[in-house]
C-alpha cells in the first residue's frame, strides 16, 4: 500500500510540474499574441490614414500643386510684422 501511495504522490507532483508549465508556456503565449495585435492595430490605422489621404487627393482633382504654392505664399506673410492697434 505504501508503495502506491508514494507512486500516486509522484504522478501528483509530476501532473502538478506539467500544469505549471503550460500555463507558463499559455501565458507566453497570450502576451507575443498580444503584442501582434498591438502591431497590426497600429498597422491597420496607419494603412485608414494613407487610404483617408488618397480619397482627399482624389477628390481634389490632384491639386495638390494649388495647395503648395498657397503654403509657399502664406509662408511668405509671416515675415511681416503684425500692426498695433
Amino acid at each position: 500500500m505504501s508503495v502506491e501511495i508514494d507512486t500516486l504522490e509522484v504522478e501528483v507532483r509530476t501532473s502538478a510540474k506539467q500544469a505549471s508549465s503550460g500555463i507558463s508556456d499559455l501565458t507566453s503565449s497570450l502576451e507575443r499574441l498580444k503584442t501582434v495585435a498591438k502591431r497590426r492595430s497600429r498597422t491597420n490605422r496607419s494603412i485608414q490614414a494613407i487610404a483617408s489621404a488618397n480619397f482627399i487627393y482624389a477628390r481634389s482633382g490632384g491639386r495638390q500643386p494649388k495647395v503648395s504654392n498657397l503654403a509657399s505664399a502664406l509662408s511668405k506673410l509671416q515675415g511681416i510684422q503684425k500692426s498695433s492697434g
